[in-house]
């Protein structure tokens, strides 16, 4: 049984737009600066968020504008930990926290380009897509030669794989810049272009193997992918005026329409497009499109907003009115929108900005995710006890009323860092209601924020789920733990979880919540 699900999987059945908040948010931050860390100038962004809720921050650290990328690199950014009781009221805290930058692929003397990463949510990796241009950047604008080159991290870009050449896979192919997406039938695909058009490669075999899908007809390069909510692939392509479409019902491999959307205008210029959220019942379909609004310069950094899977794009805010170009779009975890972009007061190449803001802030408070029964945020303050000697099965902890013993612990925290120098096996426990509004037979899973430690979930003291991947894996991921049978409203439950864990801080130490699953 596949008992563990990301937040992503859990989009199509509870609107994740906002889980919890839905006030509104802008923030910005600058995260690469020319002339910063011995590079003279950064460009080509690219921005994906992971399961685990970490972002990924990827661009090119040049020598010059259209010159000799030095290597590629990356930013993470990793939530800091806070107290989210009554995350539904809360203003929203600057809550990232940007690590130093990392040098994912090093030039060693030639130009790594175009960083475009595809997360694979059934595997938990992510991979990026690159080229090296051989004999430099500035001498090859044409066309370039060289490696096209897949990395991968299991880690949320901690630490990467060696490249591995895939030139004699799919041939000819520069990949984005941007993001790649996994459709729902699993397949990964990379958007991009070869010396004739734009086109995608894709693989059907969790990146072990890749292949070229078709050009498309009309002229063009720089080009990004979005599914449909009917399963058909758009492809969104740079042109001069507005962007060009092209649609395919075979996952890329072949593209059966395209025409121009002048709903987008485009100063030839590098956009994003991605899927904010699926129109799941008693939610909202959403796409989500930036780039330069102006036709003949790349000012008004602007992002649309299209309830209609694209025809249309009634909303639409500017992030940055002054010099701005290439961007990337991300959905957080929290249902904030990430959108990373160059600008600079005198030219747009000056530094890349990364700003983070929510729905309501985008439509000016004409659209936000209602707070509903579901997802409900349980109690943070849970009774807990130490099993050194290993009986809480055998005399029934998980099920038992009986709180002599049981001491009060919260689950925002590991229980190392409130005074347990205790390392061994242990349990929390919970009694809560489900709420009376739930409607019969829903169907309902558990969503750990995060456990440090193997573990098993115990509900009215049967087992009905065991983490057997445990630290490092799934110590700060998201554990989704399906309910094995429906509950009723106003039903109240026994909730347990032990934890094992010998060393390091341990525990249930991000918020847990009952979300409708499936």
């Amino acid at each position: 049984m596949d008992t563990y699900r990301t937040i992503a999987d859990l989009a199509a059945t509870v609107e994740l737009a906002a889980p919890f908040r839905s006030e509104s948010l802008f923030q910005e931050k600058d995260l690469f600066t020319a002339g910063l860390d011995d590079v003279n100038i950064y460009r080509i962004p690219a921005l994906i968020a992971t399961p685990g809720d970490t972002l990924l921050a990827f661009c090119e650290a040049r020598s010059r504008d259209d010159d000799d990328p030095l290597d590629l690199v990356l930013k993470r950014s990793l939530p800091v930990e806070r107290d989210l009781q009554g995350v539904n009221g809360v203003s929203w805290p600057d809550d990232r926290r940007w690590l130093p930058m990392q040098v994912v692929l090093p030039g060693e003397g030639e130009a790594p380009v175009n960083p475009c990463p595809v997360l694979d949510r059934q595997e938990g990796k992510v991979w990026l897509c690159c080229r090296k241009v051989l004999g430099g950047l500035a001498a090859n604008l044409g066309w370039v030669h060289g490696p096209l080159y897949l990395l991968s991290s299991q880690d949320d870009g901690a630490t990467w794989s060696a490249p591995v050449e895939i030139n004699d896979q799919v041939g000819e192919f520069l990949p984005g810049p941007g993001t790649g997406i996994q459709t729902r039938t699993g397949r990964l695909v990379i958007p991009g272009y070869d010396p004739h058009s734009a086109k995608v490669i894709y693989s059907d075999d969790h990146g072990r193997t890749w292949q070229a899908g078709g050009t498309i007809q009309a002229r063009g390069d720089e080009s990004q992918v979005v599914e449909l909510a009917d399963g058909t692939l758009v492809l969104n392509v740079r042109r001069i005026g507005c962007r060009h479409l092209a649609f395919s019902r075979d996952g890329g491999e072949s593209w059966y329409e395209e025409r121009e959307d002048w709903s987008l205008s485009d100063p030839s210029c590098m956009a994003a497009v991605v899927r904010y959220s699926d129109a799941a019942p008693g939610g909202r379909g959403r796409l989500l499109f930036a780039n330069p609004a102006m036709p003949g310069s790349r000012t008004q950094l602007t992002v649309k907003l299209s309830y209609d899977e694209g025809r249309t794009w009634p909303v639409a805010r500017m992030v940055h009115a002054g010099q701005a170009a290439y961007s990337s779009l991300a959905v957080l975890t929290d249902g904030s929108i990430g959108l990373l972009y160059e600008t600079g007061p005198n030219h747009p190449y000056e530094k890349i900005t990364f700003a983070r803001f929510s729905l309501e802030w985008l439509s000016e408070g004409r659209d936000r995710v209602r707070p509903a029964v579901l997802p409900l945020e349980l109690p943070l303050v849970w009774e807990f006890r130490r099993d050194p000697e290993e009986v809480g099965v055998e005399q029934g902890w998980a099920g038992s009323s009986d709180s002599r013993g049981w001491t009060a612990i919260r689950v925002n925290a590991d229980w190392t860092s409130q005074g347990h120098d205790y390392h061994g096996v242990a349990w929390y426990r919970l009694r809560f209601a489900v709420p009376a509004e739930v409607r019969p037979g829903t169907r309902l899973a558990l969503l750990f924020g995060a456990i440090d430690g193997f573990s098993q979930i115990y509900l009215n003291g049967e087992c009905i789920a065991e983490d057997r991947l445990g630290p490092p894996i799934m110590s700060s991921r998201p554990l989704v733990v399906p309910l094995p049978r429906a509950l009723a409203g106003g039903q109240v439950v026994e909730l347990a979880v032990q934890v094992r864990k010998d060393e390091g801080r341990a525990g249930v130490w991000r918020p847990v919540c009952l979300v409708q699953h499936g």
